[in-house]
């Protein structure tokens, strides 16, 4: 099942270990990097056995915040709108802000953030 995991989000990607056998990386860059993995482990400890890494990564991967979700996004519309009806300048940064700034920061942590952000550049020495 894990090799599947690797195969499906990592493909064609060396292992961690073939890695620091070639001296691409060293093994205290490989602790630098365990050390940045705790959420993805933890991540990790909770997923369910009878569903399955790939199917629960999938669904977290995928899945909604309540920040993203239809209600929030309608509020944060009409009140971007409204900032922009009595001062167009300030709803254009309030619009920005909203876009680029809220989702990214209230949206929460996803394993994805851990394998793209920071185990695909690992092992792919970026």
């Amino acid at each position: 099942m894990r090799r599947q995991f690797i195969e499906m989000v990592l493909p064609d990607s060396p292992s961690l270990a073939e890695v620091i056998d070639s001296g691409e990386r060293s093994f205290e860059d490989f602790l630098n990097l365990l050390d940045r993995a705790a959420k993805f482990k933890d991540w990790l400890k909770g997923v369910n056995p009878d569903e399955g890494l790939i199917r629960t990564y999938m669904h977290d991967i995928s899945s909604k915040d309540w920040i993203q979700k239809l209600p929030s996004k309608s509020l944060r519309y009409v009140l971007t709108l409204g900032v922009s009806a009595t001062n167009p300048l300030i709803g254009a940064a309030a619009g920005l802000v909203n876009d680029f700034v809220l989702e990214k920061l209230l949206a929460g942590w996803r394993p994805s953030h851990f394998i793209s952000g920071k185990l695909s550049p690992f092992i792919q020495n970026q």
